[in-house]
């Protein structure tokens, strides 16, 4: 049995990935800074959740040793909390990251996969939005993913250990929790339900590409199970294929939900991104994955879940 290491497991992601693993043959750790969400901690043999954080070295290198694959999902910023505080990415994503790396060197025949984000480290470079692309994050939370994937590149080449590196877009569905100015259509949904009202940054002409939870899962799945196709050193857009304008979502969650959202626009920022809309074609390509559940019925199936808490 393959043993797996989940860094960040308490989160939607995480959790919602490390519900697809029992039966495979996988052993799963995760850990988390804080208990696991009892929504995504299933029970079972396979699976061992640690409530400490991945920092604490003692902890987690009984594990190591013994693990093929660590899958880093852990995130302490969004792009709006570190919009105006670069010292706290450094701190709570870059130099925890980069502490692991400095372990890693220690071990050989490892997978590191990293979540990185497809939505803020290319900026507003025009399309196609490919992998071997530069590199151009406008936010500070993007630049924290630029500069660790850029700590993962040099660590791969200086060990003997494999590194690939995700970026997923803006993943939404069934079990993400309400965060503070961050996951646009679960907050849409929220604000219909509530009656409230949302804050929308700019026309809403701004376009991005949603990727369905379970399709995120499934493409991490292909990672594992096809890791003989894999380079020492890969890079992956994750996403639907397709880009959405928030004036689209808008509609569609009127479609979906029956109620048009009480929408306020206010400027937006120099940050923001106009359109993100990686190019999918290489893990499409190389794994033979796809994208399987339409937007419309995404959002209905996030509607549906949400409707019953």
């Amino acid at each position: 049995m393959k043993k797996i290491i989940i860094i960040g497991s308490g989160a939607f992601l995480a959790g919602s990935f490390i519900k697809q693993l029992p039966g495979l043959g996988y052993k799963v750790v995760g850990f988390s800074r804080s208990a696991p969400d009892p929504d995504f901690a299933p029970a079972g043999k396979e699976i061992e959740i640690i409530a400490r954080s991945y920092t604490d070295l003692a902890a987690l290198k009984p594990h190591l040793q013994e693990c093929d694959t660590l899958v880093h999902f852990a995130s302490a910023s969004t792009p709006a909390n570190s919009a105006q505080d670069p010292v706290s990415e450094i701190t709570a994503n870059v130099l925890p990251t980069i502490r692991l790396l400095q372990e890693l060197q220690n071990y050989r025949d490892k997978h590191f996969i990293y979540i990185s984000s497809a939505g803020t480290v290319y900026g507003n470079q025009p399309p196609p939005l490919h992998e071997q692309l530069p590199l151009q994050p406008t936010s500070y939370y993007g630049a924290g993913k630029a500069a660790i994937e850029i700590f993962l590149r040099a660590f791969q080449l200086r060990g003997n250990n494999k590194v690939t590196i995700v970026r997923p877009t803006n993943i939404y569905g069934p079990g993400q929790k309400l965060k503070k100015n961050f996951g646009l259509i679960r907050t849409m949904l929220e604000k219909v339900k509530t009656g409230d009202v949302l804050e929308v940054r700019g026309d809403g002409t701004a376009a991005r590409d949603y990727l369905h939870i379970d399709d995120f899962s499934a493409a991490l799945l292909s990672l594992l199970q096809q890791r003989d196709k894999l380079a020492d050193f890969e890079v992956f857009n994750v996403g639907c294929g397709a880009a959405f304008s928030i004036n689209r979502i808008i509609e569609i969650v009127r479609q979906v939900t029956g109620t048009a959202p009480r929408v306020k626009y206010v400027p937006g920022q120099v940050s923001d991104v106009v359109v993100s809309n990686p190019d999918i074609g290489k893990i499409m390509t190389l794994l033979d994955w796809r994208p399987e559940i339409p937007i419309n019925d995404g959002i209905r199936q996030t509607w549906e879940w949400l409707r019953t808490q």
